[in-house]
């Protein structure tokens, strides 16, 4: 099962906005004690066999951060329970940070987890290396993505400013069919940036070796790596902590979002 994010709430700096909401008071943390209460309270093996009734591979049940809410931990994501069980929400959890600032708590949580897994695929990726590198971003990328294309049309000022951009094939049809099979393609050739530059802007292709089931077997790795980061379109921009950055962002705030940090 699948679950849906949430459009994210960013500050006013980023290129992305979302639209307004409406006020409202932060409920304050549960205490301690309050906490270990409601860890007595609720019939964990129960709810883990009640959630692997819809396909979900629980890997822990916690007291949330929210009071009377349970935060089900799964491989498609968290979801959010009251104690018995019989209501559920699907998606992040948003919080104030130091600076009074929206954050999402839940995907700061997995950063560190994200950075290490993406370290495994470094051997995959297709490097655009800036000369005086400050910041390194890895970017999940598909070949018939607009914005993918608009991404790597400003690989020159990426690169000015100290970004280097490492790809990583996330076909958005799946990992077979004809994408999938076409960045195998780039990922097989000689010279692949120039490949990679093809494909998205002219619509060409290196004709197919003896490497191509290989290459096609890491772009479908790279797929499920994706997946399991949580994915849900491209691009997918991820910093050297781990933080996912959710779609196209130009160099200018771009670089700006990354020396705040």
């Amino acid at each position: 099962m699948r679950f849906l994010r949430p459009v994210s709430l960013l500050s006013a700096s980023l290129f992305v906005v979302a639209c307004n909401a409406e006020e409202s008071v932060s409920a304050p943390a549960a205490p301690a004690a309050e906490k270990m209460m409601i860890s007595d309270s609720f019939d964990k093996a129960a709810l883990i066999q009640k959630f692997t009734a819809l396909r979900l591979q629980v890997t822990d049940i916690v007291p949330a951060d929210i009071p009377g809410l349970l935060e089900v931990q799964t491989s498609s994501g968290v979801l959010f329970s009251s104690l018995d069980g019989e209501h559920f929400i699907a998606g992040t959890l948003y919080g104030f940070d130091g600076n009074g600032n929206v954050e999402d708590i839940l995907a700061k949580r997995q950063q560190p987890q994200n950075a290490e897994l993406i370290a495994q695929y470094n051997d995959s990726m297709i490097e655009f290396k800036a000369d005086d590198e400050k910041h390194v971003l890895t970017v999940f990328t598909d070949i018939t993505c607009g914005y993918c294309v608009k991404l790597h049309n400003d690989m020159g000022e990426y690169n000015k400013r100290g970004i280097t951009v490492r790809y990583l094939a996330y076909p958005r049809q799946g990992p077979q069919g004809p994408v999938a099979e076409q960045m195998a393609q780039i990922w097989c050739a000689d010279d692949q940036q120039t490949a990679m530059h093809n494909g998205k802007v002219n619509r060409q292709f290196p004709d197919r070796n003896d490497q191509f089931e290989q290459c096609l077997d890491t772009v479908q790795q790279s797929f499920a790596l994706g997946r399991k980061l949580g994915i849900s379109g491209t691009p997918a921009l991820f910093t050297e902590s781990g933080e996912l950055i959710s779609g196209y962002m130009p160099p200018e705030a771009l670089i700006k979002h990354l020396e705040n940090q």
